[in-house]
């Protein structure tokens, strides 16, 4: 089932708050991530997640 327009996408904040640290650092880091159920936004494009 997916989630209900009027709520919005759901996004844990320590997912978010790694993606905007390797966004600004010029290095290409995997981000090691255990939420599964986090959309992906269009700032995570060109980030590389592992899901563990």
């Amino acid at each position: 089932m997916s989630r209900s327009v009027w709520k919005g996408p759901f996004v844990d904040a320590y997912v978010l708050k790694k993606a905007e640290a390797a966004g600004e650092s010029d290095r290409n880091n995997v981000i090691k991530i255990w939420s599964r159920r986090s959309t992906i936004l269009p700032q995570f494009v060109g980030l590389d997640f592992r899901c563990l």
